[in-house]
């Protein structure tokens, strides 16, 4: 047993949006010298994520879909290192019943014993129609409070009905609220708008009692699985393409990769000329490549880095944007078309109206060096891209209504899925395995 503060912040209301009140909680633990590690209860990737401005690392995801217990408590337990507490941020289930299906916050709480906050948004509250509680809350925070007289009566309401304390609450902030609404998808907050948010909550939080809160209770570590190194005759060297236009990973994925012995180098597709040094594999993650069309199509010699690397028997994954980068084409939705890598044979389609991440299960129908036929595949699939065929693609899935979301041949693999290697064993076992496919020489 060991002391790890944690702690769970969720909505119970459908609607509800939580950013404003994570955003401010997590300025304020950073201002009193609390350092924070943000976690998320599913395996996809958040949208005007605050979570290294504020706090200087990154969001970490468990996942009680994809992942057993003992691998989330090892995820948790290992991301938290660094930091002086746990905030596991999403819905509880009650807030999830149009959006079944992916990871629980709830059970997150009941495999990680987390005590759980609720916020609550003052405005989405109907008089006579109480709201259910998760089992195990131990605090309320109050958001979208329109006066005192608004937080004196739901703070006597709540603590008389549910018999739990409200630790903090903000006020409309219709200025702040209204900066928060103009930012686009993947735009991060600025450090002055988070920092304002903080200055809103802090003289409105019971900061000693929610951290003693989340202090009370010892945690059972699980025994390290994941991050237990290999022996290799010869290291495993991977390049991750990591720029502006390919940032999105998950940092267990790669953490798994370099404790298990491989080298993790990075490289550029925007502005590098070459893979560095002979890489194994290249991992091509998502991102925003259709922010740097012109730049992406005008590099050239990185594209042909890359042809060269296959052609020597090299492997790649590439997942969302990184799939779409490496079709012939990327199709813009003016009708733009931009020149790619050109190594799948196919055009990549930007989807103007793409839906939130879903969670997706297929079974494989073909082997490549990433999976074997049958497996079972788990992920959350990305809608962002949409991609057609323009010659040759072979689907490396069973399922007809997928069969573009898996593409690839032996030495290559792209997905339309966000893959968390960290709730892979079997993929991530593969990376170390040495590939037996013929050197290919793809047509141009």
């Amino acid at each position: 047993m060991i002391q790890l503060p944690r702690i769970a912040v969720g909505t119970v209301q459908r609607s509800a949006d939580m950013q404003v009140m994570t955003w401010a909680l997590m300025n304020v633990l950073e201002r009193s010298g609390v350092h924070v590690q943000l976690f998320s209860p599913q395996s996809r990737f958040a949208t005007r994520d605050a979570a290294l401005r504020i706090t200087g690392q990154s969001r970490r995801h468990l996942d009680s879909w994809l992942m057993t217990p003992e691998t989330c408590i090892e995820l948790f337990s290992r991301g938290t290192r660094f930091a002086d507490i746990g905030l596991v941020e999403g819905q509880y289930d009650v807030a999830r019943q149009a959006f079944r299906g992916g990871g629980s916050l709830d059970t997150l709480c009941q495999w990680l014993d987390l005590p759980s906050l609720v916020t609550i948004d003052a405005r989405l509250l109907d008089a006579g129609h109480p709201l259910p509680l998760p089992s195990g809350a131990v605090g309320l925070l109050l958001d979208n409070v329109a006066d005192v007289a608004e937080l004196c009566r739901l703070q006597t309401e709540f603590e008389a009905l549910c018999g739990i304390p409200v630790l903090g609450w903000l006020d409309r902030l219709t200025q702040l609220r209204a900066v928060v609404s103009d930012l686009l998808p993947d735009d991060d907050p600025t450090p002055e708008l988070c920092h304002a948010l903080g200055d809103a909550l802090a003289p409105c939080l019971r900061l000693e009692q929610l951290l003693q809160i989340a202090s009370q209770r010892p945690f059972s570590e699980a025994q390290c699985q994941l991050f237990r190194h290999r022996c290799l005759a010869r290291p495993l060297r991977v390049a991750v393409a990591f720029d502006n236009a390919f940032n999105c990973y998950f940092p267990d994925a790669l953490d798994a990769l370099e404790s298990q012995g491989a080298t993790v180098s990075v490289f550029s597709p925007l502005q590098g000329d070459c893979l560095p040094g002979e890489p194994d594999v290249v991992y091509l993650g998502s991102g925003r490549p259709e922010e740097y069309l012109d730049r992406l199509a005008a590099n050239c010699c990185i594209k042909e880095s890359l042809w060269n690397h296959v052609i020597s028997g090299g492997r790649i994954y590439a997942e969302s944007a990184g799939l779409a980068y490496l079709c012939r084409e990327i199709v813009m939705p003016g009708g733009d078309h931009w020149p790619m890598v050109g190594l799948l044979p196919a055009l990549a389609r930007r989807n103007p109206s793409p839906a939130a991440d879903r969670p997706v299960e297929i079974t494989v129908a073909k082997d490549s060096w990433l999976f074997s036929r049958n497996d079972r595949v788990c992920g959350y699939l990305n809608s962002k891209w949409i991609i057609h065929p323009d010659g040759c693609l072979v689907p490396l899935v069973a399922e007809a209504e997928h069969s573009h979301d898996l593409v690839g041949d032996h030495q290559i693999v792209g997905s339309r899925l966000h893959l968390n290697f960290a709730a892979c064993p079997r993929p991530l076992a593969k990376f170390f395995e040495p590939c037996n496919a013929t050197r290919l020489n793809p047509v141009r």
